[in-house]
């Protein structure tokens, strides 16, 4: 079910563990994506998923960034050789 179908209007955070099936995901959430409703997803990519998934995400307007040692987000766009989580947030904030 869509989130607007249940009435949320917004989500602050949400962790996708869905282990290599992150672009079926990704697109069951289009929707939500596209109207800013989801403020960041950590997502766990490998390096089989990573350029689907920063392609699906920059066309719905979201960004990759990594998590420093020290908890500061930092722009992603180094090849994946391994497993890893990286924070989608949006490019662009749209109210809701």
């Amino acid at each position: 079910q869509e989130l607007g179908e249940k009435k949320v209007r917004r989500v602050r955070w949400r962790k996708i563990g869905v282990e290599g099936h992150e672009i079926q995901e990704l697109m069951g959430a289009k929707n939500s994506l596209l109207s800013g409703m989801i403020d960041a997803s950590l997502i766990e990519v490998s390096e089989s998923t990573f350029e689907d998934v920063k392609r699906f995400l920059t066309s719905v307007q979201y960004g990759l960034k990594s998590i420093t040692a020290s908890g500061v987000l930092v722009p992603f766009d180094s090849p994946v050789s391994h497993n890893m989580n990286l924070v989608a947030i949006p490019l662009r904030r749209t109210k809701a």
